[in-house]
């Protein structure tokens, strides 16, 4: 693997988003349409402003008075097109990420990125890297 190829060469361009000023109705909807475990929160512009998961859409249904803002998770990974393969991976694995949305130089999502992708690229880290995802959920539940 080039550790030293930016992440813009290997993310995904396939990712989930909506619109912070979506329908929550919508919105839950297309989670619920969704095989990821979480979705994009961009603006008009198509800046980041956060994710939902499960868990704010359950809140959307408990609560249906609740507005997308209230549940948005703001506090989100993101990592820049240009970074190195090497320092994203590094920073996945030691703040324990699934995952980091990828922006341009004008901080737009242009992707996402998750070790999976990483693996894939290399065959000598692919078993390291698939373990380290299985211990991170086994965590979380």
């Amino acid at each position: 693997m080039d550790v030293d190829k930016p992440v813009k060469n290997i993310m995904s361009i396939n990712y989930t988003f909506i619109y912070e000023d979506d329908d929550p109705s919508k919105t839950i909807d297309k989670i619920l349409e969704t095989p990821l475990h979480y979705i994009i929160v961009i603006d008009k512009l198509g800046h980041l402003v956060g994710a939902l998961d499960l868990k704010c859409v359950l809140d959307l249904l408990k609560n249906d008075k609740k507005e997308l803002s209230d549940v948005i998770i703001k506090d989100i990974p993101f990592v820049q097109d240009n970074q190195t393969l090497k320092d994203v991976m590094n920073e996945m694995i030691k703040k324990k990420l699934p995952f980091s949305v990828v922006l341009d130089q004008e901080n737009k999502v242009i992707g996402t990125i998750d070790l999976l992708d990483i693996a894939f690229e290399s065959d000598d880290l692919k078993d390291f890297i698939v373990n380290f995802i299985d211990l991170s959920r086994k965590v979380k539940e």
